[in-house]
């Protein structure tokens, strides 16, 4: 049978033809059920399949078109229709490939994993066409049971999208959910371009509709699911429910103990409710270097600070508010930056910390902030392994992750291809992002073919780069040195 699949957003809508590679099923596969097709039939199919795939696309169609519809089968005359409309899309014929999975559709009851397949082409076809209405009721039409895995994520993906454009927000949040219900640590589900948006719809539901969300959803055990609830948990604690927080945490013990992540975090964050003396919810820390060589850029950062705080009560609570700010001078030194954060902890019982101006500082700070359980706040990257950030640490500039997960998105692989090469410096920062790169890149099939480093400090990038293309051996390729 042909796949049609929609990624959407930042992905491409593509058709994938199943030819027996990658895990591509056939129809010799136990997928078919063998007694709605003849023999004969399949093998015909199989050599059209073969020709598409070679790239003849007319030729392909031209054997289709032979077929005489009153020589097969109710299921192959559907099947016949689909495969056109298939080839018919990736040829942007829409209107044409519509027709036909429409065609397609009157005899495919035979075949429900036929059907649920012409049904989720439909919807995509349309989907590619904007005509979100029609392509919702496609989907709706979709025999979910029917799918495989990688189908059904696909079409969780399709049904986000359309709910969202067509502004069925709650739909948009259940298929989403469902989407992302792969996920299972917290950096895989941040990382997703959708996570703000998931939190943006649950936390503008009304209390009772979360809750029920949380119920409904609390028998699959997905991780994306939990994490809400966690969220939620914070919220009300920081809100002073102290109480509604504490029920929420056994809520999520008692439905997600399995999940060691899950579990780490409400232990962590139990901690906090029992003890809740030990931490101000309206206490904020900041540390900068006030002092020093690098004076200029902290007092310019507190100034920022101040200005986008003081804004934030005004348009919040007219000016008055129990929010407080305690400022720690670290100096420009990493050492000392530690420190500020770990007294503005016992002093102030701050529950944030804003600080990390500059890179070795953030990462000492942060360190020592998450020992303590607090979140902290960094003005500029941290350079530490994937594996040891957590949800306690946001950078504000973007984090490496967060960087090289843009530059692995679909829309960037189809334009550049998965053939690469890495320039870095040398250094901490550089190994943060090699290794990151180096974790993608095995995840999406991508192909290093070189890394060359420089110098920290370096501005001239023109003899790395010679080294990387071989442009260091003149004779060879003297054009390509010229240019």
């Amino acid at each position: 049978m042909t796949r049609f699949f929609g990624n959407l957003g930042l992905y491409f809508l593509v058709i994938v033809q199943l030819l027996g590679c990658s895990g591509i099923s056939t129809l010799a596969d136990k997928s078919v059920n063998k007694s709605l097709y003849s023999e004969y039939f399949l093998s015909s199919i199989e050599k059209i399949k073969e020709s598409y795939q070679n790239g003849k696309a007319n030729e392909a169609l031209s054997a289709l078109k032979k077929m005489k519809e009153e020589d097969l089968l109710p299921s192959e005359r559907s099947l016949r229709r689909n495969l056109l409309g298939v080839i018919l899309f990736s040829k942007k014929e829409y209107e044409q490939a519509i027709y036909h999975f429409e065609l397609a559709l009157v005899t495919s009851r035979l075949d429900n994993y036929l059907d649920a397949q012409i049904n989720l082409n439909l919807g995509s076809t349309y989907y590619k066409m904007s005509l979100f209405e029609k392509a919702f009721s496609a989907i709706n039409l979709v025999k979910k049971g029917f799918l495989n895995e990688k189908e059904l994520k696909n079409y969780q993906n399709l049904r986000f999208k359309l709910a969202r454009e067509i502004g069925n927000q709650k739909e948009a949040l259940f298929s989403l959910t469902r989407f992302l219900g792969d996920k299972e640590t917290v950096r895989e589900l941040i990382s997703s371009p959708n996570f703000e948006f998931l939190k943006k719809v649950f936390f503008g539901l009304s209390r009772t509709e979360r809750f029920r969300f949380l119920e409904d959803f609390s028998n699959g055990k997905l991780f994306c699911v939990g994490y809400l609830a966690y969220l939620q948990a914070e919220k009300l604690f920081y809100r002073g429910d102290k109480s509604e927080a504490k029920d929420l945490m056994l809520w999520l013990e008692k439905e997600f103990g399995d999940a060691d992540e899950l579990m780490t975090l409400v232990r962590t964050f139990s901690g906090k409710v029992s003890h809740d003396n030990e931490i101000d919810p309206y206490s904020i820390g900041v540390v900068l270097p006030l002092s020093g060589p690098k004076s200029i850029f902290g007092k310019r950062a507190l100034e920022g600070i101040d200005s986008g705080f003081r804004d934030f009560l005004r348009r919040k609570n007219g000016g008055e508010s129990s929010f407080k700010m305690f400022v720690e001078d670290s100096k420009g030194s990493a050492v000392i930056g530690s420190y500020s954060v770990k007294r503005l902890i016992q002093k102030h019982k701050v529950s944030v910390i804003i600080g990390g101006l500059f890179s070795d500082e953030a990462e000492r700070e942060y360190i020592e902030a998450k020992k303590k359980g607090i979140f902290f706040v960094s003005l500029s990257q941290v350079y530490l392994p994937k594996e040891k950030k957590d949800h306690l640490l946001l950078e504000i500039p973007g984090s490496v992750e967060s960087q090289v997960n843009k530059l692995f998105s679909e829309d960037i692989l189809k334009r550049f291809g998965k053939r690469v090469a890495i320039v870095h410096p040398e250094g901490g920062r550089g190994k943060a992002y090699i290794d990151e790169f180096w974790r993608k890149s095995k995840l999406k099939g991508v192909n290093v073919n070189g890394i060359v480093s420089f110098q920290k400090g370096r501005n001239d990038y023109r003899d790395p780069i010679k080294n990387l293309l071989g442009l260091k051996f003149k004779r060879e390729r003297q054009e390509e040195l010229e240019i």
